[in-house]
């Protein structure tokens, strides 16, 4: 992601890596009741304080836009980790944030300075 991604990119998808993932976890484990029905490791309780973390990390770094996006990616690689996917999320969050940036500017030509500040 680092070699892909602008620095504010790349700095919004490390916070999501690393805080908005630690908080679905330990949000998930001390207040988690409803699981998440095809991903028994997974509660919903967990999923939304990720959401909300997700939000609020890229909102500061990459503005509405490009955090409507990344929680959108979050949401999708958070709940279909561990049971129909068998890959970490931990190593499909970062990599799929990057390359779905690259994939979205690559489509819609965006420019890197136009995006932030919308």
């Amino acid at each position: 992601s680092a070699f892909i991604s602008p620095p504010m990119i790349f700095l919004a998808i490390l916070g999501i890596s690393s805080i908005s993932d630690s908080m679905t976890s330990q949000v998930g484990i001390r207040y988690g009741k409803r699981h998440i029905l095809w991903n028994d490791k997974k509660t919903w309780e967990g999923t939304i304080a990720g959401i909300i973390t997700t939000f609020l990390i890229s909102f500061l770094f990459v503005g509405m836009l490009w955090a409507l996006i990344f929680t959108v990616l979050f949401l999708l690689f958070d709940i279909f980790t561990d049971k129909p996917i068998k890959i970490s999320d931990n190593l499909l969050i970062p990599i799929g944030c990057g390359v779905s940036y690259t994939i979205i500017r690559f489509i819609f030509n965006f420019n890197y300075y136009s995006i932030i500040f919308m």
